[in-house]
């Protein structure tokens, strides 16, 4: 027995029957998926590594997909919370300590594409991992006060054409995607933005509110905008959002910016193409379950689902892509 295993043992003979007559809606759902792998695969729980602290929205996001996922494999599916670094940490074990075997998968966070580029990393975010499917992202918007001047993401772009510096924004972190969106952005458009970096949203948004930094870019904002404190100048998505179907996104306005934090699903370097393409169609029949959905809405994410073939290609231009940001910002080796 390895060391992964003997930390994080399957469950017993007992639970192992109870999962599998767990009930008829899980019968049902599983003619969806391959017929040999009902018979090879799974034979028994998986491990889901979550890599952040139990009760945020981030592993609330997660254990919903554990528990709809339920239905579609007829077998538990067993959250592990191995949070630290940005998200990193629990990827990386799995990389290192887990087998390839599909019994052993985790949640892959944006920051496992773009610590590499800022600090020497114990994982290859291309080499390291059997990717499955990603799964979903944040609702992000880029927002000020309800009583900023700034009444569109023109204006401010436009203010500190004029006044190099002084328009300073908050983020969750160096290197996080609400810092590189906006960073983004700043390069684009020619101009000198001040990045405020906090320790989570929370703290962003208190400062926003209190006057110190002038916009924010956070997947945490929507009750303040939709109470009215805040106005969503644009949001960083693919596509407007349906709950502010008037405010554009960055790629609207003429940036080419994405900045969603998506996130995905994948296990160790290794893993069967069978069992990959499995988990795979497992993974985009929960994305398109109502149970799933609604809880996503109910934590402001949104499902962003591609196949294996499309989340590997998005992760090699992920990559790519944040090392030349990162590079230009002068940020590359700093963490």
């Amino acid at each position: 027995m390895s060391k992964f295993d003997s930390q994080y043992p399957m469950p017993g003979r007992r639970k192992f029957i109870r999962v599998l007559c767990s009930g008829a809606a899980g019968a049902a759902a599983a003619w969806a998926l391959p017929a040999w792998s009902q018979d090879v695969y799974p034979s028994n729980a998986l491990n889901l590594i979550v890599p952040w602290s139990a009760g945020g929205g981030s592993d609330a996001a997660m254990r919903a997909f554990a528990q709809v996922a339920n239905k579609y494999l007829k077998q538990a599916v067993i959250v592990i919370n191995m949070p630290g670094a940005g998200g990193t940490i629990g990827p990386a074990h799995m990389a290192h300590s887990a087998k390839p075997d599909g019994y052993t998968i985790g949640q892959i966070p944006g920051g496992v594409f773009r610590q590499p580029a800022m600090r020497k990393t114990a994982w290859d975010p291309l080499k390291d991992f059997s990717y499955i499917s990603r799964i979903g992202g944040y609702e992000v918007a880029i927002a000020v006060r309800a009583d900023s001047p700034f009444k569109t993401l023109g204006d401010v772009i436009a203010f500190a054409k004029d006044n190099p510096g002084k328009v300073s924004y908050g983020s969750t972190g160096v290197g996080t995607s609400n810092h590189l969106g906006i960073a983004a952005v700043g390069l684009k458009a020619g101009v000198q933005l001040t990045h405020v970096p906090f320790k989570g949203s929370a703290e962003s948004l208190t400062a926003l509110m209190g006057g110190h930094i002038t916009l924010v870019s956070s997947e945490s904002a929507g009750s303040f905008i939709d109470s009215g404190k805040m106005r969503a100048l644009a949001t960083a998505g693919e596509k407007r959002l349906g709950r502010w179907p008037n405010v554009p996104t960055l790629i609207e306005l003429g940036y080419n910016v994405v900045s969603d934090s998506p996130y995905g699903l994948a296990g160790p370097a290794g893993m069967d193409p069978k069992i990959v393409a499995y988990l795979d169609n497992v993974v985009k029949q929960v994305t398109k379950d109502p149970e799933f959905l609604a809880a996503m809405d109910k934590l402001d994410q949104t499902v962003i689902y591609l196949n294996t073939a499309d989340y590997k290609s998005s992760v090699v231009k992920e990559v790519a892509d944040s090392k030349r940001l990162i590079e230009a910002l002068g940020i590359a080796g700093k963490s």
